[in-house]
């Protein structure tokens, strides 16, 4: 009986945790639905904080922009850009970089070095950041600078990295020994930046031709054209020429020399090759040469650089050479700088100059202070030279 009554309470217990359980599986009301959806919202909620972004730094990057370039190297521009720098002195400051290519066509290292970059007037402070100024026989690297301001007692940056575009320099380029030991020459190239972004603004094609001489001036003597200079003893002059191709060749020939460079810089106010300097003067080029200001003009947009050269006349000429007359005896010996010409009875000896725009070996001497001027006319054909003197053929031994 009381094991019965006991069953029929933990029943009754069951059956009202089961309503109990049932009461609570019923909708909420609406009071309780909303204070339900506010307390959902409430815990999902983000707050959005606005980031400032960080401003980009400005990079340019170049195609096909030859700063320098002759038969033995080539400068190219590649990158300009600004990147922070965190000095250890003055803390981090935004700086202007430019990164050039540099080609080494020859056989032997160069080591590049610049005696300063410049900006307009002022010289800046340049860093080296990256690549090798030592460029390899026949290779190739890069090397990269930044520019400041040398100012005291910090450098400054440049205020925008677009000034880097009107930077100019002089790049020397050092030319070791086949053993890499040490320098055995150096050409210097000059190097401006606006130039090359805009070489038509910068007038090169001024410059690209062939250039004849048309006057001297003489520290003693004064202007004298080439006529003058013809019909006196600095005839020597008379011919010169200057042939400069557009590859950056350049062809010099003075009385009875020929230079063939393939190292020659061209700027807007003129070119060089080695130590020779041709300067613009408005339609005209100066030369100076111990004090004597020699002017060409451009005769032609001809750039061909001549195959015959005064220095392969002068070898064919070396020797002697015998006269074939029924009038006239004699011979003309020739060496490198002097002549001796014994034809009948008139005989010196003194130095020729070849004149190759008139196809004419002259020889000038004074004898009795009276000027003496003898010519012989020349001919080249199928690689060989011939000589006429006074209508008389000369015959080499």
């Amino acid at each position: 009986m009381k094991k019965s009554v006991f069953t029929m309470f933990v029943l009754s217990l069951l059956l009202l945790l089961c309503a109990c359980g049932a009461d609570n599986t019923e909708e909420p009301t609406s009071d309780d639905s909303a204070a339900s959806v506010t307390q959902i919202e409430a815990e999902d909620t983000v707050t959005t904080v606005a980031v400032a972004e960080e401003p980009t730094l400005p990079v340019e990057q170049f195609e096909d922009v030859v700063l320098y370039e002759d038969g033995n190297f080539a400068i190219k521009l590649e990158t300009m850009y600004q990147k922070e720098i965190n000095h250890s002195d003055i803390g981090k400051k935004i700086e202007s970089h430019i990164t050039m290519r540099l080609t080494n066509k020859t056989d032997r290292d160069i080591i590049i070095s610049s005696n300063g970059f410049y900006l307009h007037d002022e010289k800046l402070r340049n860093v080296q950041c990256g690549g090798s100024d030592k460029v390899l026989a026949g290779k190739s690297n890069t090397i990269t600078y930044y520019m400041q301001y040398d100012t005291s007692p910090d450098p400054t940056p440049l205020e925008s990295m677009e000034l880097l575009k009107e930077l100019e320099w002089i790049f020397e380029f050092n030319i070791m020994d086949a053993a890499g030991d040490k320098i055995t020459s150096s050409v210097d190239a000059e190097i401006r930046i606006a130039d090359a972004l805009n070489p038509q603004a910068a007038g090169y094609d001024f410059f690209y031709g062939t250039w004849e001489v048309t006057s001297i001036d003489l520290p003693n003597s004064g202007m004298m054209t080439v006529a003058q200079m013809e019909d006196g003893l600095v005839f020597d002059w008379s011919d010169w020429t200057v042939v400069l191709t557009e590859n950056k060749e350049l062809y010099l020939q003075t009385n009875n020399l020929s230079l063939y460079e393939s190292v020659v810089n061209v700027t807007a106010d003129g070119f060089s090759a080695g130590r020779n300097t041709w300067t613009r003067s408005g339609d005209k080029l100066v030369y100076n040469l111990s004090g004597t200001d020699v002017y060409y003009e451009k005769v032609s947009d001809d750039q061909t650089i001549p195959t015959l050269q005064k220095d392969d006349i002068v070898k064919m000429l070396q020797g002697t050479w015998n006269i074939v007359s029924d009038s006239r005896t004699g011979s003309v010996v020739f060496d490198d700088k002097s002549v001796t010409f014994d034809i009948n009875t008139f005989a010196f000896t003194d130095t020729y100059c070849i004149l190759s725009d008139e196809q004419t070996i002259r020889m000038d001497t004074q004898i009795s202070n009276q000027n003496i001027s003898i010519e012989l006319s020349y001919t080249y054909e199928n690689g060989e030279l011939s000589l006429v003197y006074s209508g008389d053929p000369l015959v080499k031994e």
